[in-house]
């Protein structure tokens, strides 16, 4: 894969938005799952297991996506909503907000399909994003459909510590 510059993307909490350049060598996305036992990661990828780990557990795998408790619904929309703040071009984000807001059913249909306009913007716009759609298919969301889980990663979220994957 070729070198990847982004533009305020926040691979990292806390890390600074700006120009980013993603090495050729870094294992990214579910593949991550595959790396060696072992093996002591550059920061770079450490940077990249953090994102795939983040992304699934906070968004994928997000308990309010498939709650039936309104209550676990309304925080779900009321903690995307506030950290979107933060991260206002992030595509999975306004996928899951979007994603929500229909499960909750309180939003006029207006103002329900215009999040879905602006989460499908924000994809479109963002090669960045277009690339991690393609490996974790979150854009589901905006067609009321819940993503798939790789495999690799529901059997190591499944171990106690995840190193028996190799067992």
């Amino acid at each position: 894969m070729p070198k990847v510059f982004l533009k305020d993307i926040n691979p990292v909490r806390g890390a600074a938005f700006r120009d980013m350049e993603f090495d050729d060598d870094l294992v990214r996305n579910y593949d991550i799952f595959d790396l060696p036992d072992g093996m002591v990661p550059s920061r770079d990828q450490l940077k990249e297991i953090w994102f795939t780990y983040s992304l699934v557990s906070n968004f994928l795998l997000n308990p309010a996506l498939t709650t039936g408790s309104e209550v676990r619904l309304e925080n779900g929309v009321r903690w995307l909503r506030a950290v979107q703040q933060a991260y206002p071009r992030d595509a999975v984000m306004a996928a899951s907000l979007y994603f929500l807001e229909w499960r909750r059913h309180l939003l006029p249909a207006t103002d329900l399909e215009k999040l879905r306009s602006e989460a499908t913007s924000k994809l479109a716009q963002s090669a960045y994003w277009q690339q991690r759609n393609q490996a974790f298919g979150f854009a589901c969301l905006l067609d009321r459909e819940l993503p798939s889980v790789d495999p690799r990663c529901t059997a190591f979220l499944a171990t106690p510590t995840g190193s028996e994957m190799s067992k």
